[in-house]
C-alpha cells in the first residue's frame, strides 16, 4: 500500500545491538563496473557514512579489508546469477561480528542480478540507491521495521520498483544509529 505521510520514530537493531568500533575505518570494494550504478552506490554508503561520523566507510578496490568470516574481501555486488528472479529479494547484507563483543569487523552486501535497476524513478526498476542505503543499514547494525506506519523508513523491509524516498534515512533510522553510535 501506500507509505504514511509522517515518520515513525521506530528502530530496530541487529542482534541486540551489534556496531562498528568507534573511529574505525572500513576499507571495501565495489564489483560494479564505472557509471550512474556504481556512483549510487557509493552515495548510498556517503549517507551512512555522515550519519555515523565515528566510523569511516573508505571505498578501496585494490586493498580492501578482508572479512574475518567469509576470509575475501569486505565487497559490494551484484549476484553472478539471479538469486529468485524479478522483484522478490533485491539484495542481502550480511556484517561478521564478534558474538562476545558486538564489534563487527566485515561485510558482504550483493544485489540479486536478477532484479531490473535503474538510477532515477524508471518505471517498472528498482533504485540502486534506494535499497543500498537500506543494505548499508545492516552493515552498520540497524534490523528491518515492519509496521505499515514505518514505511518512511529506510530500514523498512520492502521497496517498490522507482522507489527514492530512501535514500535518504529517517527520524527512526537516525535514532537508532544515534543509539548504536552515540
Amino acid at each position: 500500500g501506500p507509505h504514511p505521510d509522517t515518520e515513525s520514530k521506530q528502530f530496530k537493531k541487529v542482534n541486540g545491538g551489534i556496531k562498528w568500533a568507534d573511529e574505525d575505518e572500513v576499507r571495501y570494494r565495489v564489483d560494479i563496473p564505472e557509471g550512474d550504478i556504481r556512483d549510487a552506490v557509493l552515495a548510498a554508503v556517503a549517507t551512512l557514512d555522515l550519519a555515523i561520523g565515528s566510523v569511516t566507510f573508505v571505498n578501496d578496490d585494490i586493498n580492501p579489508d578482508t572479512n574475518p568470516c567469509s576470509g575475501v574481501a569486505n565487497t559490494i555486488d551484484f549476484s553472478a546469477v539471479p538469486v529468485d528472479g524479478d522483484g522478490g529479494m533485491l539484495a542481502s547484507a550480511a556484517a561478521c561480528f564478534n558474538t562476545k563483543t558486538k564489534v563487527i569487523s566485515g561485510f558482504r552486501m550483493r544485489f540479486d542480478a536478477g532484479d531490473l535497476w535503474s538510477t532515477d524513478e524508471t518505471e517498472g526498476t528498482f533504485d540502486v540507491q534506494n535499497v543500498a542505503t537500506h543494505e548499508m543499514g545492516h552493515v552498520v547494525g540497524l534490523a528491518h521495521v515492519n509496521a505499515a506506519k514505518d514505511g518512511c523508513l529506510t530500514m523498512y523491509k520492502f521497496s517498490d520498483r522507482g522507489e527514492t524516498q530512501k535514500r535518504t534515512l529517517g527520524w527512526g533510522d537516525l535514532r537508532g544509529l544515534d543509539r548504536l553510535y552515540d
